[in-house]
């Protein structure tokens, strides 16, 4: 067992650096991976992809095929590009963090088999949280509008709060007041809607009537599209 391991463990090296001198034919391989690779990368992240030129992207490729990749999965694999890639652009680390991560959630989403189904039960006093296909994350860059260039997103820094989400076939978005994102936060089925509204609106020296009867309408909503799910006391 040990020598076929030391044997497989010098084959994927062999095709990672291109090695011919043991494996013939390390080369082809090397670049039929790379190929596979680079399609899915592309893929995933069409916009970051579009900001690079070929060689620059060439050598992210490769140099992110050379870290070793741990999935099973080819379609999981981007998920750590995140990090490897933003890590490179030191000068607009976050900027990219937040167009990569976005870019990343759009196909989890996607890949999500099942999202949890809606219900028109709508309870002040029940638990709810986030469902499958829902997603938060406060945002230092407008990274959902799609047509803006980097250099403009650069200028309109601040604070996003997002919630992303799956209808049907469809990702969509909505930035959030920190109110309502802050809520969304706090439904992990611990706690009653009443309770996290009632600390809200002490937090924010409001009253809970008037933030309960401004909320009813929105938080209806997510619960008819299975945004929020009730959790069910055992």
């Amino acid at each position: 067992m040990k020598q076929e391991r030391k044997l497989l463990e010098d084959f994927f090296k062999a095709i990672f650096t291109g090695d011919e001198s043991r494996f013939p034919n390390a080369s082809i391989y090397k670049k039929l991976i790379y190929y596979r690779y680079e399609d899915v990368l592309a893929g995933t992240y069409p916009r970051y992809r579009a900001m690079l030129n070929e060689k620059k992207w060439k050598r992210l490729v490769e140099a992110y095929i050379s870290t070793g990749i741990r999935t099973p999965y080819l379609w999981q694999m981007p998920e750590a590009f995140v990090d490897f890639a933003s890590k490179r652009e030191k000068k607009r680390k976050r900027l990219l963090q937040d167009l990569l991560w976005f870019e990343w959630i759009e196909l989890e989403l996607m890949m999500e088999p099942e999202c949890d189904k809606g219900s028109n039960n709508f309870d002040f006093e029940a638990s709810y949280k986030l469902g499958r296909c829902s997603r938060l994350k406060k945002l230092r860059y407008p990274v959902i509008y799609e047509d803006e260039s980097l250099e403009t997103l650069k200028e309109e820094k601040g604070k996003y709060p997002l919630l992303l989400y799956r209808e049907k076939n469809e990702i969509r978005w909505e930035i959030l007041t920190p109110y309502l994102y802050k809520l969304l936060k706090r439904c992990d089925g611990t706690r009653s809607l009443k309770k996290i509204v009632k600390s809200l609106a002490k937090e924010y020296g409001i009253g809970v009537k008037e933030s309960k009867k401004v909320l009813k309408k929105v938080l209806k909503e997510y619960i008819k599209s299975g945004i929020l799910i009730r959790v069910s006391k055992n």
